[in-house]
């Protein structure tokens, strides 16, 4: 499977090296560091406070590191659909995770009471971590639309009712 920098050389580097293999070998150091850290602490998945949004993430954390295998490695899934759907579904377990683990007004008294990320003693409020649910649902959403519009014949009408109704969770949500 050819990916957009498959075969773009980064000749500065190294003659034959892709800019493809540099970025797999950065994604794979990535996973690499955060499995070392979680097998140095693994006292941080043992609390009962957020735990299952910890052990959410992890799972999701490895379903990415699968995809990784799959994708650059070698063919073990190559079931595109289901590993997209599943890690829409994972994404909005985890984020669901988050509203129920730490959503509690007693979470927010501890730092300012700014929301969001930007800010250094922010905390992300429950309204927010709901959001990210609603957009990882909007993930499973275009998911859908992709592998359905792919799969319609080349009808314009039944294409352009695919995306309308790609639309509909918007109108749900207000």
């Amino acid at each position: 499977m050819a990916t957009l920098f498959h075969d773009v050389e980064a000749r500065l580097l190294l003659p034959g090296l892709t800019v493809g293999r540099l970025l797999d070998g950065a994604l794979a150091l990535f996973f690499v560091r955060l499995l070392l850290a979680m097998a140095a602490h693994p006292h941080m998945l043992l609390p009962r406070y957020g735990r299952t949004h910890r052990l959410t993430g992890s799972l999701l954390l490895l379903y990415l590191m699968l995809g990784l295998a799959d994708v650059r490695l070698t063919p073990l899934l190559r079931l595109r659909g289901a590993y997209d759907v599943g890690l829409s579904l994972l994404g909005l377990a985890t984020a669901f995770s988050a509203a129920r683990d730490f959503g509690s007004a007693r979470v927010h008294l501890r730092g300012s009471e700014a929301s969001g990320i930007l800010d250094e003693k922010a905390t992300v409020s429950r309204s927010e971590m709901l959001e990210h649910c609603f957009y990882q649902l909007l993930n499973l959403c275009q998911v859908g639309f992709l592998y359905a519009s792919s799969a319609l014949p080349h009808s314009r009408a039944a294409r352009t009712a695919l995306a309308a109704a790609l639309l509909l969770p918007w109108l749900a949500r207000s």
